[in-house]
């Protein structure tokens, strides 16, 4: 199993003496299909002489295996002596050929993220059934000078935001422009304010039907002039002449592509395409990645004048096992709740209860499979269940260590706080429920809020360390991103915003409260000195064992690839063992730097391909080791 440039230099370079030898010309094609990660990068065809030209990018259809499939032309090796059999192509596709840069595209993506160029074609969705043509050319004149560093907006009002977008439509209106955004409600806002701005737009989105599809692809391809506001799917359309890309809310979980394959994530796609296209790059972002600080030169700064105050309420003398909210938080509801306003409560756990724990020995139920923690998911539910290997079983009366009676279910969910707010005599219910009076509303870090129209006086966010204490190295950042998101709903809706945590004096706490450049500079330099991204990559390798005895025959083989990687001048992190969708799996994280030579990437790349099986599951710069 070669790679896309080792196999076309080993096709070019081999000489053969045998007299049997045909000279006929060889096309090399990525099969229609989704192939495994670690299958051959492309097949070898012959050309039948009766076939006319073949141009990279174009469609043919070939044999492959005992079914016939279509396939996209990558390279074309004229005149070649081969002594191995190889089956001739079936003929040409009436399908529009993609051309180069999106062939290329495609290619360099996949080695980079260890996945199988087919997946991509599969996730474009670029098979048009329009007569066959020629591939346009990108026109010299729209070709500009790219940047050394893409531009940042970092915006602290969302006017500015708005402001930047309308005049990057204006400005490429006679080119080809790529907007991004995380979610379809975006999507549609984008729209709406180009659209009263006198911009035509096309969207692509989850709800674009096939025939939108094939419109927008005969379009991009033919070089017209367009303006796409699409989800991260729409990278891969094949563009002719893209000359300018914004990315809205570039720090979006939404970006990062990890169920179902391929596997990437948008910065890495965008660093291709820039270099590719030679497109003009701008992001915008109220709360940017350090990725994005890093890398790109910041145009506009938050003004902290007009940010939203934030209280930050200091929990660690309170026991919120009992109580999950601050004396001074029920205070300021009540008070809330009486000048006809509601309150929006926003916890970090999920259903009911985190754990059971028996009051007497301080025993807690664990999975007896993974020794993961047991929850609750509902009030309503008689059992336990394991979140991570889906094992279930009966509360117990008594504690099976000590036949305790006195077990006490510990964390706060979302159903667990309306129970203890309406204990209060405190009207309460979750995002979903209409509720006609004033009341306290609950919901979680990671809910959409979008057309609340309830007057909002408050907003509070409690079970802040469970956030960061997440097993992340992003664990800061996102922490910080989501407590951004939520006191941007604040100023929107101008309600006080506070954050209960037994760490006030916490950077990120800080950095809410002071100068944020500060922050994004240190925690800098902390990863720096640790490597980790942006100053190194991250591998994220995990196995699934599907029987008992497939441990004892891959752990001497994976052992074997961990002393090679490190002889390479990588670090390896231990072999755990962990739960990938109830299965139980052998998991390892490679981490090298970031600036270091790419030949080291390509063989680690290499022994990746070769040593791993087609079962496992890579992931390349995951946010957690």
């Amino acid at each position: 199993m070669k790679r896309l440039s080792e196999s076309v230099a080993l096709l070019q370079n081999t000489s053969f003496n045998d007299n049997n030898m045909s000279r006929q010309d060889v096309v090399n094609v990525i099969p229609y299909a989704r192939l495994p990660w670690n299958a051959p990068y492309f097949f070898s065809y012959l050309i039948p002489s009766s076939l006319p030209t073949l141009h990279i990018g174009a469609w043919v259809s070939i044999p492959f295996r005992n079914a016939t499939l279509h396939g996209l032309v990558v390279s074309i090796n004229a005149a070649h002596e081969t002594k191995m059999p190889l089956k001739p192509l079936y003929g040409l596709v009436p399908y529009m050929p993609v051309g180069k840069p999106f062939v290329r595209l495609i290619s360099a993506v996949a080695q980079d993220t260890l996945n199988h160029p087919s997946r991509f074609l599969k996730l474009a969705h670029i098979r048009s059934p329009e007569p066959f043509m020629s591939t346009v050319k990108s026109r010299s004149s729209y070709r500009r000078k790219r940047k050394d560093k893409p531009i940042l907006v970092w915006w602290s009002r969302e006017f500015v935001r708005n402001k930047y977008i309308i005049e990057r439509a204006h400005a490429f209106m006679s080119a080809q422009h790529l907007i991004l955004a995380p979610t379809n409600e975006r999507i549609f806002e984008i729209i709406d304010l180009l659209n009263k701005n006198k911009i035509d737009a096309v969207s692509f989105t989850s709800r674009t039907s096939q025939k939108e599809i094939a419109t927008l692809v005969l379009r991009t391809l033919s070089g017209a002039p367009c303006v796409v506001v699409g989800t991260r799917a729409a990278l891969f359309l094949p563009f002719a002449r893209l000359c300018a890309i914004t990315i809205d809310d570039e720090e979006h979980p939404a970006f990062t592509q990890t169920a179902p394959p391929p596997r990437y994530h948008l910065h890495r796609i965008v660093e291709f395409m820039r270099a590719l296209y030679q497109a003009e790059v701008l992001t915008l972002s109220a709360c940017p990645s350090f990725a994005a600080f890093h890398k790109s030169d910041i145009r506009e700064r938050p003004l902290q004048g007009n940010e939203t105050a934030v209280d930050i309420i200091d929990c660690s003398k309170n026991n919120l096992t009992l109580n999950p909210l601050h004396p001074q938080v029920l205070d300021r509801m009540r008070s809330i709740l009486q000048n006809k306003k509601n309150a929006l409560i926003i916890t970090a756990q999920s259903g009911y209860a985190s754990f059971l724990k028996c009051n007497e020995c301080h025993y807690i139920f664990r999975c007896p499979a993974c020794a993961h923690l047991l929850s609750r998911e509902t009030a309503e539910s008689d059992e336990l269940i394991c979140v991570r290997c889906g094992y279930r079983e009966a509360i117990p009366p008594f504690c099976p260590h000590c036949n305790g009676l006195f077990l006490r279910f510990t964390g706060f969910g979302p159903a667990r706080i309306i129970e203890y707010l309406r204990s209060q005599s405190i009207p309460s219910g979750d995002l979903k429920s209409a509720l006609r009076e004033p009341s306290c509303v609950v919901g979680k870090v990671n809910d959409t809020i979008h057309g609340l129209h309830r007057p909002i006086g408050m907003v509070a966010l409690i079970n802040t360390d469970v956030l960061l204490a997440r097993p992340w190295f992003t664990a800061t950042e996102r922490t910080f991103q989501e407590l951004t998101k939520w006191r941007m709903l604040s100023k929107r809706y101008h309600a006080t915003f506070c954050i209960q945590t037994s760490v006030p004096d916490h950077p990120v706490c800080a950095a809410l409260l002071g100068d944020t450049i500060s922050f994004y500079n240190e925690e800098l330099k902390l990863r720096k000195k640790l490597s980790y991204p942006p100053f190194a990559r991250i591998i994220h390798i995990i196995i699934p064992l599907p029987h008992p005895h497939a441990e004892s025959k891959l752990k001497p083989q994976i052992d074997a690839l961990v002393k090679n990687v490190k002889a390479c001048g990588f670090s390896s992190t231990p072999l755990i063992f962990v739960y990938r969708r109830k299965i139980k799996s052998m998991a390892f994280s490679i981490r090298g730097d970031e600036s270091g030579n790419q030949k080291n990437y390509d063989h680690i790349f290499q022994l990746l391909k070769s040593e791993l099986p087609a079962r496992a599951v890579i992931d390349v710069d995951p946010d957690s080791l």
